[in-house]
């Protein structure tokens, strides 16, 4: 294809590959049915009286319907990381590079030069990057953090696909450091709850829900 342009950004290429969109897809699908059982089965032990965690159950109601909305507008990508410069590089024996099946799609962006900030904030956007500026920063640009932040949770989706932490307790110094065409993740603090069905109840609504974040980050990369 006549090689990268000057413009080229290729830290943030995208390699699909539709096998892999479709084991996303099924996964998410299989945690959503999971978490509607579960929900079902939590109903019938509060009319039965035998559970007192019918608060907990509300909550948890209103945060699966905002993780199965949140995950139909964000499909499964079937994103592969990959290291493009690495693979220019020519050495054909390196793990690095792939081989292509029929259906694969590489995208190259232009170069970025935005951070987005996703999730439990007040204004979720995008911001110019600057650099030495930390995360808290750009939590700050967008308005901080929602009281139903997990602030200890958050991490960095890089414009390559990979996720990293933000490191715990990040407001106390120590903070990953921020590169152009990152996606600043803040996930939800899932509310504390004492039934075992509850407690599969939370484990499965996380993983929707960062599912659903990790793919509208990616999206957002590859708008």
């Amino acid at each position: 294809a006549g090689g990268l342009k000057a413009t080229a950004f290729a830290d943030g290429a995208f390699f699909s590959r539709e096998s892999l969109r479709q084991r996303e897809s099924e996964q998410l699908q299989r945690a959503q049915q999971e978490l509607r059982r579960d929900l079902e089965a939590q109903r019938r032990e509060a009319a039965a009286g035998r559970t007192g965690d019918s608060a907990s159950v509300g909550q948890l109601q209103a945060l699966l319907a905002s993780s199965v909305n949140t995950a139909a507008d964000n499909p499964a990508l079937g994103r592969l990381s990959i290291d493009l410069e690495k693979i220019l590089a020519g050495d054909l024996n390196s793990f690095d590079d792939l081989l292509l099946r029929d259906g694969d799609r590489l995208l190259v962006p232009p170069r970025a030069n935005e951070v987005s900030v996703i999730g439990e904030v007040f204004a979720a956007s995008a911001h110019i990057f600057e650099p030495g500026l930390p995360i808290s920063g750009y939590l700050d640009y967008s308005g901080g953090l929602r009281s139903s932040a997990d602030e200890k949770a958050i991490y960095i989706v890089s414009a390559s696909g990979r996720a990293r932490r933000a490191t715990s307790g990040f407001f106390r110094g120590g903070e990953a450091s921020v590169r152009p065409g990152d996606a600043i993740i803040v996930p939800l603090e899932i509310p504390q709850v004492r039934s075992p069905i509850l407690e599969t109840f939370k484990e499965v609504t996380q993983i929707i829900y960062n599912l659903s974040l990790g793919a509208a980050a990616v999206q957002t990369l590859r708008n």
